[in-house]
């Protein structure tokens, strides 16, 4: 299993990479000198893949949860028009100048985790909101310390769990659920199978399938909605263990 310290210099890497150094350093002479910048989600999680298993899925955004900033601060104010957009929950998607990966933002106190259950906008609070095990794992770029809650341990398992219950939604769960199974191919826990075989009603298989159309080309639409049918295929949960592909042996 790799430590904490191996992760970090591979994270250095990464933020030091031609797409990630130029937009990391204008976020830090930008923002407010007291603000907490925390780079989350697949950017760490694929990171931390790769140290564990030698290749791991391709990164396509840089994911940046800001705290700490005073009450009224909009993160759109520091970027040129025509460089991001508003995205649906209330973040930023930023597309630097000369980067091929884009920048989804969002000021923590707007997580929209923390804000349906009331949660302080804090650290703990973001770690403990994050939905599957496997992407928690937060670095702050201020202090470079990595933090993490169970993620490298699940990871190296390759082992997708909820991480909480805390869900935003039945539908954005499930897309969530067969997206993140389908990029790295990892085994899913009872919980998290369970949720896919008996929680998904017709009415939200067929909101997934719309949105995976909207989203998606026709042949990753087709993978991802063959895997639900797949997973959701087996009788039960020892049935899934004892036969589906990424029990039995590591994901390629």
């Amino acid at each position: 299993m790799p430590d904490k310290k191996s992760i970090t210099c591979r994270i250095d890497r990464l933020l030091n990479s031609r797409n990630v150094r130029g937009p990391l350093h204008y976020l830090r002479t930008s923002l407010p000198g007291a603000a907490e910048i925390y780079i989350v989600g697949g950017a760490i999680r694929n990171v931390i893949i790769e140290a564990a298993h030698g290749t791991g899925p391709r990164t396509e955004d840089i994911d940046v949860f800001i705290g700490n900033l005073q009450a009224g601060f909009d993160p759109a104010d520091i970027f040129a028009e025509d460089r991001f957009k508003f995205t649906d929950l209330g973040g930023v998607r930023w597309q630097p100048e000369d980067t091929d990966l884009p920048f989804d933002i969002c000021l923590l106190p707007d997580f929209v985790i923390l804000k349906k259950y009331r949660l302080k906008p804090n650290l703990k609070n973001l770690l403990a909101a994050i939905d599957y095990t496997v992407n928690t794992a937060v670095f702050d770029c201020r202090r470079r310390a990595l933090h993490e809650k169970n993620c490298i341990a699940d990871v190296c398992r390759r082992y997708i769990d909820f991480n909480t219950r805390l869900f935003y939604n039945k539908e954005s769960t499930a897309f969530r659920s067969l997206v993140l199974r389908f990029k790295t191919g990892f085994k899913l826990s009872e919980s998290v199978f369970y949720f896919l075989k008996n929680d998904i009603s017709v009415e939200i298989l067929e909101f997934l399938t719309n949105i995976f159309r909207a989203r998606f080309d026709r042949e990753k639409t087709k993978a991802l909605l063959d895997d639900y049918d797949r997973i959701t295929g087996y009788r039960d949960y020892r049935d899934y263990v004892q036969r589906a592909p990424e029990c039995l042996e590591p994901a390629v």
